[in-house]
């Protein structure tokens, strides 16, 4: 009877140690595949899942899209925003958490977009994606990084730096509304301490066929054209 107990005890033990073996082999596979996410939520660079503050990040592709063709698609896919563009481009505005203002002055905002963390003080209805990195959504007060008019969130766009090698993006989107966009975006070393960006974004929209102005425009067309 000793014997027998000295034998299953020994089974189940050889037992169990096989069975970790594969477990942590997952574990380590598991951790080598999640990636570090780069945040400047707070004027520095972190992890974003140091940060302690609600951030959601954008990517590059995501930005470049073709279903992605201004602030409202992007911001539908970003919890707790919403994007009122009821009237149009002009006065177009983000909300965070359900928290906004119809004050037109960029001072009483409660949401401010920034461009590599300079604020934008006029509308950004017509803000273009090309040659942006990621956008770094921030949500709830954000006065001590980014100071007033952030009092619901803040919205940080991240251009693309020149890299150590050339790269080169093109998207080209048409749809049966008569919207077409053409977006490029360059970049790349020049010598080892300079390096260039070219990015251009060419967006024509005809609006509705169905009501046109006195001059024979469309109501409702838009034209943007973005180089930088």
């Amino acid at each position: 009877m000793k014997v027998f107990g000295f034998v299953l005890s020994a089974g189940l033990a050889f037992c169990l140690l096989f069975m970790s073996i594969p477990t942590s082999n997952v574990h380590a596979q598991g951790a080598s595949l999640l990636e570090e996410i780069v945040v400047t939520a707070r004027r520095r660079e972190e992890n974003l899942m140091e940060v302690p503050v609600s951030v959601s990040v954008l990517g590059s592709d995501l930005l470049m899209d073709p279903s992605v063709v201004d602030q409202f698609d992007l911001y539908e896919l970003t919890p707790g925003i919403s994007y009122d563009q009821s009237q149009d481009r002009q006065a177009a505005r983000a909300s965070v958490r359900g928290v906004w203002t119809r004050a037109q002055n960029p001072i009483r905002a409660k949401v401010t977009s920034f461009v590599d963390g300079v604020p934008i003080l006029g509308q950004t209805g017509s803000l273009q994606f090309a040659g942006m990195d990621r956008v770094e959504v921030m949500r709830g007060p954000q006065s001590a990084a980014f100071g007033r008019a952030t009092f619901s969130g803040a919205i940080n766009y991240v251009t693309k730096n020149p890299g150590e090698e050339f790269e080169s993006q093109v998207m080209l989107s048409a749809s049966d509304l008569d919207r077409n966009i053409t977006a490029l975006s360059f970049r790349g070393p020049i010598t080892d301490t300079l390096g260039f960006t070219l990015d251009a974004s060419f967006d024509e929209y005809q609006g509705p066929d169905t009501w046109f102005t006195t001059e024979g425009n469309t109501l409702g067309g838009q034209s943007t054209d973005y180089v930088t």
